[in-house]
C-alpha cells in the first residue's frame, strides 16, 4: 500500500527530544505515513541519537534523514523537507511535540481518503508542563471554502489558522500554485505559508477535535526561541504588517468578502500599531513618527484609542494568568 501522507520536521539541536518524539509517531496504529525528519546543521548529537534508535525505520524507508551543511532556519528546512515529499499529502511537526494519542495519524488518513479535502485542519493543545490548556475553535461548518475560512480567520483573529502542524496540504495544489517557504526566514514563515495556501483551496475540512499538542516549555526549539528587539527590529515590523494588510486586503477583494473583512483587518493594524508604540518606549526610537505618517494611518486612526484600551486590559489579564498559573503549579508541586 502507497503511503498517504508525509510529516515534515525541522530541528535543530534537538538531542533531547527527537528520539521521543519519533518513538511515538512510530507507535502510531497507521501504516499508510512516512516522516522525514531535516536537520538544520546541529551541534548537538541529534543525528547520531537518531540514527541508533531509529536504524530499522530508516532501512525500511518510514524515516528519511536530511542534514543541511549552513544552519538556514525553520522555513529553509521545512522547505528541503517539502522538497523531498512523494506522498499525496503533507503535514508538519515541531521536534519536540507529539499527537494526542495514537490513533491521530489514523485518524487523519481516513478523513483524508474519504473526503480528499484541499485542507484538512485540527485543534490543538498547549503543554505548559505541569498545565494543558485546550485552544479553543468555533468553526460554522465542519466543510468549508476559502471564502468562509478567510472570513473567520479575518474576524476572529484565531491562531489557529496560522500553525503548520495542526493541517495536512495537498502535495499537487502546493507544487501546482508553487508555494514555498521563503529561504532563510527566521520567524512567521507558517502565517504566509498558509495565506498563501489558504487562498486557493477549494474544501476544507475541520476536525472539531484536539489531536496536537504543542510544546510551550522547550524555548530552545528551532521554532520557539524568544527573541529581543530594537528600533530596527520594530520597523521592519510595522513595514511587515502593513505588507501584511495590502496582502489580505488583496485577498479578501479576490475572494469576494472585503465588506466581511476590512473593519477588522483595520482593527487588527491598530492592535499591532499600538503594540509597536508602547514597545517603542522601552527602546527608543521613531517608531511611533512612521506609523503616524504611514498612508494607512487614516485607515487605522478611528481604532487607535480602542486598541489602547484593549492593549492594557490584556497586559493586566496575561499578568494575572502568569499569577495564577504560578499558583496553580505551586498547589500541583506541595502536593
Amino acid at each position: 500500500m502507497n503511503n498517504l501522507l508525509t510529516i515534515v520536521i525541522p530541528g535543530y539541536n534537538v538531542e533531547y527530544f527527537i528520539v521521543n518524539a519519533l518513538t511515538q509517531l512510530f507507535k502510531q496504529t497507521a501504516l499508510g505515513f512516512e516522516v522525514i525528519y531535516v536537520d538544520d546543521a546541529s551541534t548537538d548529537g541529534t543525528v547520531d541519537a537518531i540514527k541508533s534508535h531509529f536504524q530499522d525505520s530508516l532501512c525500511q524507508g518510514k524515516l528519511k534523514v536530511i542534514e543541511l551543511k549552513t544552519n538556514g532556519g525553520p522555513a529553509t528546512a521545512r522547505q528541503r523537507g517539502l522538497d523531498e515529499v512523494a506522498t499525496p499529502f503533507v503535514t508538519f511537526m515541531d521536534a519536540d511535540d507529539h499527537y494526542a494519542s495514537s490513533e491521530v495519524v489514523d485518524s487523519l488518513l481516513k478523513y483524508l481518503r474519504n473526503d480528499n479535502p484541499d485542507l484538512l485542519m485540527f485543534k490543538y493543545i498547549t503543554d505548559h508542563g505541569k498545565i494543558k490548556i485546550k485552544k479553543r475553535c468555533s468553526l460554522p461548518n465542519p466543510l468549508l471554502t476559502a471564502k468562509e475560512a478567510m472570513i473567520h480567520k479575518v474576524q476572529t483573529a484565531n491562531p489557529i489558522w496560522h500553525y503548520l502542524w495542526n493541517k495536512c496540504y495537498k502535495t499537487s495544489i502546493i507544487r501546482e500554485k508553487q508555494i514555498r517557504f521563503e529561504d532563510g526566514l527566521r520567524s512567521a514563515e507558517d502565517v504566509l505559508f498558509n495565506r498563501a495556501y489558504l487562498k486557493v483551496c477549494d474544501t476544507i475540512r475541520y476536525i472539531d477535535d484536539y489531536y496536537y499538542i504543542y510544546n510551550c516549555v522547550n524555548v530552545s526549539s528551532i521554532t520557539k526561541r524568544v527573541h529581543t528587539f530594537d528600533e530596527k527590529d520594530l520597523l521592519v515590523m510595522w513595514s511587515r504588517e502593513t505588507s501584511n494588510y495590502r496582502m489580505l486586503y488583496a485577498d479578501c477583494q479576490q475572494l469576494n468578502c472585503i465588506s466581511e473583512c476590512q473593519p477588522h483587518l483595520a482593527k487588527d493594524l491598530a492592535g499591532k500599531a499600538v503594540k509597536f508604540m508602547m514597545m517603542n518606549r522601552i527602546v527608543g526610537g521613531q517608531i511611533d513618527a512612521v506609523i503616524k505618517n504611514d498612508t494607512l494611518y487614516s485607515v487605522i486612526k478611528p481604532y487607535i484609542w480602542k486598541s489602547y484600551i484593549d492593549y492594557y486590559f490584556k497586559d493586566f489579564v496575561n499578568k494575572m494568568k502568569k499569577v495564577i498559573k504560578k499558583v496553580l503549579s505551586y498547589v500541583v508541586n506541595s502536593k
